[in-house]
C-alpha cells in the first residue's frame, strides 16, 4: 500500500429485535439463533434432572463455541476488505511476519498509525518504515514513543513466537514491552493480562522457570499474572519478595485476617513479621508435601478442577497451530477450604511470635495442634539459628586490645632489663586485690534452677553475681571482677544454653551494660 492508497473499513450493525432473514451463502452473519431457555419440570428421579441440565449446559457451550468461530470469520473478512482487491488464506499474517522478521530501517520520524487489528498490509510505506525502525529500537530495549497500533502489531508477533530466540525469551519481552507502556495505555491491561495466562498455559504448563522473574525489568506486571501460579512459585523457592511486593501481599490474597490492622504488627518489626509468615507457610508447604505427596493448593482445593477451554489469544492476531487452550480458571482466593486454612496458619503465627515477644493477647483460630506445633518449634529453631549467628559475629574491643598489648610490652621490657619480676606472682597479686570474694550461686540456683543443670561452676558464678547487682551491670565491671575469665564467651554459652531450657536467650547486651531478663 502507498501513501496516497485509502483504507477501507466496514461498519457492522447489529439489529437485536428484528428477525433474521433467510440465509445468505455469500452474506457473513453471526449465529443468533440463541436457544430459548426451557422450563424444567421438575419429575423423577434425581439423576433425570442431573442428565436435563448436563444437557442445557453442552447445548449452551456449544452455542458459545459456534458464536466464536463467526466472530473469527467475520475479523477475516474486515481483513480482506482492508487489502482491497488483494485475497488472502487465513495464514497471510504469519507468513508475512516471517517475512519481515528481520527487516530493519534507518532512523525515520514518528508517523501516526490507527487500526483496530493492525497488520503489514493495512500500513503505508512510510508507516512501516517507523514500525521496522521502532521495533529494532524495542528489541534491544529501547522503547521510544509511538501509537498504540504499533505496539498491538509488535505484541502479535510475540504471540506467535516471531523474532524471539525461545518461548522463554518471547514471555520476557513480551512482559517487557507490557510494563513499558500500561502506564501510557492502560487498556492493554485487559487483554495482554488474559494474553500472558494463555501463553503461560501453552509454553509452560509446569509453571514459570525461576529465572524468568528475575528478567522482568518491570516488576509491576508480575502482579497481573495468574495468582496460583505465583502462589506456588513462592512456595517452591520460599521468597520473601517478587517483583515490587511483599511476597506476604500474595499470601495475604487468600486470607480473611488482614494482619496489617492487627496493632501487635503496628507495634513490632513488620519486616520481621512478614518474613516469619512467608517462610512459615512454605515450611508448611513443603511439610504437607513430605508427609502427604501434595502442597497447600492441592490438598484444600477440589480434587479435579475442569479446565477452561477457549481460543488462544482471543482479540489477537494468532495464526499459529495451537487452535485451543486449557486454562485454569478456578478462582483459588474464594475457595473457602484454603481461606480458612491461610486465616488459621497466619493467626497462629502471630500468637507464636506474641508468646516470643511477651506480648499479651492471644488470637483465636481452630488450627490442628498437628499443624499449631511444627509451627512452633520452626520459629524457635529459626530463632535459635539467628541468635548463634549474632553470637558468632566477633566483636573487636580496640580499647581492650591496647591494654593487653601495653601490658604485654611492659612486662617484655621488666624480663629484658633483668628485673626480678614474676608474672605469675604479680597476676595472682591483682586477682587476690580485685577479685571480690566468691560470689555464692545459691540465688541463681533457686531462680533458674533446670539451667544451672548445664552451667559450669564459672557460669553460675557470673550468673549470680549479675543477678546480686540487680539484674545489669556493666560490662567492664564484670570483666574487671572476674580477671583472668573471658566473660564475653561465658556469658555466650549461658545464653545458648538458656535458649535449650528456656527457650530463649537469658543475658541482653545493650551498649555497655548486660541485663537478665524475665523468661
Amino acid at each position: 500500500m502507498k501513501d496516497s492508497d485509502e483504507l477501507f473499513t466496514i461498519e457492522i450493525h447489529f439489529e437485536t429485535n428484528k428477525k433474521p432473514k433467510e440465509e445468505n451463502k455469500e452474506q457473513i452473519k453471526f449465529n443468533s439463533d440463541k436457544p430459548e431457555p426451557k422450563k424444567i419440570e421438575v419429575y423423577g428421579p434425581q439423576q433425570i434432572i442431573d442428565e436435563r441440565l448436563k444437557a442445557l449446559k453442552e447445548k449452551a457451550e456449544k452455542w458459545r463455541e459456534a458464536k466464536n468461530r463467526a466472530f473469527l470469520d467475520l475479523r477475516d473478512a474486515i481483513f480482506d476488505q482492508n487489502r482491497g482487491a488483494v485475497k488472502t488464506t487465513r495464514d497471510t499474517f504469519l507468513k508475512q511476519a516471517e517475512k519481515y522478521k528481520n527487516e530493519t530501517s534507518e532512523p525515520v520520524s514518528f508517523v501516526p498509525f490507527t487500526c483496530y487489528w493492525p497488520t503489514y498490509d493495512v500500513m503505508s510505506d512510510s508507516q512501516r518504515k517507523w514500525y521496522f525502525f521502532w521495533r529494532d529500537r524495542a528489541r534491544h530495549g529501547e522503547y521510544l514513543q509511538t501509537a498504540l497500533s504499533y505496539i498491538f502489531l509488535y505484541v502479535y508477533e510475540l504471540l506467535g513466537e516471531i523474532g524471539v530466540e525461545d518461548e522463554c525469551d518471547g514471555f520476557i519481552k513480551l512482559c517487557n514491552i507490557w510494563g513499558e507502556f500500561r502506564t501510557y495505555f492502560p487498556t492493554i491491561d485487559k487483554y495482554i493480562e488474559q494474553w500472558t495466562a494463555d501463553y503461560i498455559a501453552i509454553h509452560f504448563k509446569d509453571g514459570l522457570p525461576e529465572f524468568i522473574f528475575n528478567s522482568i525489568n518491570y516488576p509491576e506486571t508480575i502482579n497481573h499474572l495468574p495468582t496460583n501460579l505465583i502462589i506456588d512459585y513462592i512456595f517452591r523457592t520460599g521468597l520473601l519478595k517478587l517483583g515490587d511486593e511483599n511476597a506476604i501481599t500474595y499470601i495475604g490474597r487468600f486470607s480473611n485476617y488482614k494482619i496489617e490492622a492487627s496493632k501487635f504488627y503496628q507495634k513490632n518489626d513488620k519486616a520481621e513479621i512478614n518474613e516469619s509468615i512467608t517462610l512459615v507457610i512454605c515450611h508448611l508447604n513443603n511439610y504437607l508435601k513430605d508427609k502427604t505427596d501434595k502442597g497447600i493448593l492441592q490438598t484444600y482445593t477440589p480434587a479435579y478442577i475442569k479446565p477452561q477451554t477457549r481460543l488462544p489469544y482471543q482479540n489477537a492476531i494468532y495464526q499459529g497451530k495451537v487452535k485451543s487452550v486449557e486454562v485454569d480458571a478456578f478462582d483459588y482466593t474464594k475457595n473457602k477450604s484454603l481461606r480458612d486454612f491461610f486465616t488459621a496458619v497466619i493467626k497462629q503465627t502471630e500468637n507464636i511470635l506474641r508468646k516470643m515477644s511477651n506480648y499479651k493477647g492471644k488470637l483465636t483460630n481452630e488450627l490442628p495442634k498437628e499443624y499449631s506445633d511444627v509451627i512452633e518449634k520452626f520459629l524457635l529453631d529459626r530463632r535459635k539459628r539467628k541468635i548463634i549467628e549474632e553470637r558468632s559475629k566477633i566483636e573487636m574491643n580496640v580499647d581492650k586490645i591496647r591494654q593487653l598489648i601495653h601490658h604485654s610490652n611492659e612486662i617484655r621490657d621488666k624480663l629484658l632489663e633483668g628485673s626480678e619480676f614474676s608474672t605469675d606472682e604479680t597476676m595472682s597479686e591483682e586477682i587476690a586485690a580485685e577479685q571480690p570474694a566468691p560470689p555464692t550461686a545459691a540465688k541463681a540456683d533457686s531462680k533458674y534452677g533446670n539451667l544451672s543443670a548445664y552451667l559450669t561452676e564459672t557460669q553460675r558464678l557470673l550468673l549470680s553475681f549479675i543477678t546480686e547487682r540487680g539484674g545489669s551491670i556493666l560490662y567492664n565491671e564484670l570483666s574487671n571482677s572476674f580477671n583472668g575469665v573471658f566473660v564475653q564467651m561465658e556469658i555466650d554459652n549461658i545464653n545458648e544454653a538458656a535458649i535449650s531450657c528456656l527457650g530463649d536467650i537469658l543475658i541482653l547486651s545493650e551498649g555497655e551494660e548486660l541485663i537478665i531478663q524475665e523468661i
